[in-house]
């Protein structure tokens, strides 16, 4: 398979929210790669999503989206807008101290 992106991606485990309808709609997704030119997002299904879309990340940062490839619980995106405010994402990710710093126990209620 040949490798079209321009910049390196990062793996990750980041929870994001998917932003559409002009605000009203919303959807809960997990980014697992990032790069500077966009992203992969995991979910539920990806039904019903329109082909642009605003992505809000853990740091209170927006990038605007569009989709490149969808399957059924997963979304290719490119970033349409500054490219500049992920970088600073990514750079937290490259430090191993920092990686894991925000995570949290999972813990259920059965």
């Amino acid at each position: 398979m040949d490798e079209r992106r321009v910049s390196q991606r990062l793996r990750t485990l980041k929870g994001a929210r998917i932003i559409y309808n002009s605000g009203s709609s919303t959807r809960d997704c997990t980014i697992r790669n990032l790069s500077s030119g966009g992203a992969k997002l995991v979910m539920e299904t990806t039904v019903g999503l329109p082909e642009n879309f605003s992505l809000a990340l853990e740091d209170s940062s927006h990038r605007f989206c569009e989709v490149r490839w969808r399957k059924l619980t997963e979304l290719g995106v490119e970033f349409t807008d500054n490219k500049d405010i992920v970088e600073g994402i990514l750079a937290k990710d490259r430090d191993p101290a920092r990686r894991f710093a925000g995570f949290r126990p999972i813990t259920r209620r059965f």
